[in-house]
């Protein structure tokens, strides 16, 4: 083999960089994709469901735009929401928004529904402004919903579409944010802001982790080796590696995640330790014989160093390649690109290491360097160590036995955390945007339930009702928006407090029918899309919630299944 290697050693050098430059000419055409549901198969059941409400009722991913003020209740702060509620309604790309101007109040005057907007005319004097805090008051529509219950917050919530790119979406908020400036602050949050953030901070770590892990193993190697064949030829080793690795995203058309980074952290970790095991072993034949032709060394280390390093990459490939049993798309693309470069880098080690030193001339041993040979910080330490377990072999096992216990219990401690909302520290932009939707507002983040069947008919609609009701019980839960909590709002339409049909669903279908086609009269039918279809067969529950952790996600599926 070494003969072989040798014979041909420009051949391959040239086609490790041949095959180094095609991936680095990849790269430039890596793209990020923050959004978690694709990273979901499309065959698993939680998928097609999503895909099924969305075909129906429209993509769920709100922007939310938060005012806060000490008196969020104010001409200038109002005229502004105004300006940007309607500027961002403007954008092709935005479905609906949902703001104190385009929620309605539903009351009855003289025997007839009047359906107006929440907020008619803003107002100037205090006692205006008082009198329109105390309607807003009691409107459920907006309370929570688009107005704080304290009034020190205002939100402008909009849905998005998947008819221009996300990123161009928000630049376009932002730019009408910017062009409105005044006294109250400005949030913005939802899963699109989430995403961009998380995309955002993979492109700064990417630039920022990866040259510092480089430059960190750059420097302990030079501590290891101190001279600059250990520095430079298992980094190169490694920067190829990662290069090789990183291409194949783009060549199978992959886009990056935000577990994508661990891979060339992974190859810094795993394909460093090949190269070091040649170097060392290097080291160790030019201290023994310091006339030693180089020729003859390189021999030696490929012929003693190959059948170690093939079986050792081989099995963290086997490893790695185990993510491919994984139900997360992006792990198994981690599993593959780390296996690739993993190979890449064992091949490298065992043809480009010798081909590339064969051209070398032997360097001084760093034991010969010192005055007093093998004896260093590091050499010690290793030394001390060896003697200290060699001569407590028992007590090491008994040790280790048992820290192997007490570490391995924190298993049983692992906890899931799929809120993307926890990716963020506290004083991020994002996260303090998300604490504010989700105190204020019911949450930024949804769980949508469809029903099918006849939705006009008033025992659906009490069971909506009544789900809407337990679902709201549950711990971690915002606010639960159902077609038949706008109809028992409408019924106020009709009738006066005290009244039987005040507040409550009619007790025939032909009344609910009724009290549709009275509120399409002076209301807009397209008010509630988002919450039944045209035919009312399906019915859509959106459930926001204010703490969106794994364990109020599991609770609140758990509540539905046993509703049902």
């Amino acid at each position: 083999m070494t003969r072989i290697i040798l014979k041909y050693r420009w051949i391959i050098i040239v086609a490790s960089v041949i095959l180094t430059l095609a991936g680095m000419t990849l790269m430039p055409r890596m793209e990020t994709d923050p959004d978690i549901r694709n990273y979901i198969p499309d065959d698993m059941v939680s998928r097609i469901n999503t895909d099924l409400i969305e075909q129906e009722f429209g993509v769920q991913d709100m922007i939310m735009v938060i005012f806060r003020d000490s008196q969020i209740i104010t001409k200038d702060n109002l005229l502004r929401i105004k300006t940007i509620e309607r500027a961002i309604s403007r954008i092709p790309s935005i479905n609906n928004t949902l703001s104190p101007f385009s929620t309605k109040h539903i009351y009855s005057k003289d025997g007839a529904m009047i359906v107006e907007s929440a907020i008619g005319q803003i107002p100037g004097s205090k006692y205006e402004i008082e009198t329109l805090k105390s309607g807003l008051r009691a409107n459920p529509l907006v309370m929570g919903l688009v107005i704080s219950e304290d009034f020190t917050m205002a939100a402008i919530a909009a849905t998005v579409d998947n008819s221009e790119a996300e990123e161009q979406i928000l630049a376009r908020v932002d730019s009408i944010i910017d062009a409105n400036p005044g006294e109250a602050q400005v949030f913005c949050g939802g899963l699109p802001y989430i995403r961009k953030a998380i995309m955002n901070d993979v492109r700064r770590d990417g630039l920022l982790l990866v040259p510092l892990a480089l430059v960190i193993m750059l420097l302990f190697l030079w501590y290891a080796f101190r001279e600059w064949k250990g520095m430079v030829i298992p980094f190169t080793v490694v920067a190829m590696s990662i290069a090789v690795a990183m291409g194949i995203a783009p060549m199978l058309g992959w886009k990056l995640s935000i577990i994508s980074l661990i891979v060339p952290v992974m190859l810094i970790a795993v394909a460093n330790d090949y190269g070091i095991h040649m170097i060392a072993k290097y080291q160790e034949l030019t201290s023994r014989e310091p006339n030693r032709s180089m020729l003859s060394i390189v021999q030696e280390i490929t012929e003693k160093l190959r059948k170690p390093i093939f079986f050792t990459g081989l099995t963290t490939i086997a490893g790695v390649l185990g993510l491919l049993t994984h139900s997360v798309i992006p792990a198994r693309h981690v599993g593959v690109m780390t296996a690739v470069g993993v190979a890449f880098a064992i091949l490298l080690t065992l043809f480009l290491m010798p081909a590339w030193l064969s051209f070398l001339k032997p360097g001084k041993s760093r034991h010969t360097q010192k005055a007093n040979p093998g004896k260093n910080l590091l050499e010690n330490s290793l030394g001390h160590a060896a003697r200290f377990i060699t001569r407590r072999p028992v007590r090491i096992l008994v040790v280790s036995s048992v820290l192997t216990i007490l570490f391995a219990a924190g298993i049983f401690l692992i906890r899931v955390d799929s809120n993307q909302e926890n990716f963020f520290p506290k004083k991020h932009p994002v996260k303090i945007s998300s604490t504010l939707i989700n105190s204020g507002f019911g949450g930024s983040q949804s769980i949508s339930v469809m029903v099918k069947g006849d939705i006009k008919d008033p025992v659906m609609l009490n069971s909506l009702d009544r789900w809407t009701e337990e679902v709201e019980k549950i711990e971690g839960v915002g606010h639960v928006y159902t077609i038949s909590a706008a109809i028992k709002e409408m019924s106020k339409g009709l009738y006066d407090t005290g009244d039987t049909g005040y507040n409550s669903i009619p007790p025939t279908r032909d009344a609910v029918a009724q009290l549709l086609v009275l509120y399409n009269m002076s209301g807009d039918p397209a008010d509630f899309e988002k919450l039944v279809d045209y035919d009312y067969t399906e019915a859509h529950m959106m459930i926001r919630l204010s703490n969106p952790e794994n364990h109020t996600i599991k609770r609140v599926i758990a509540g539905i299944n046993e509703l049902a």
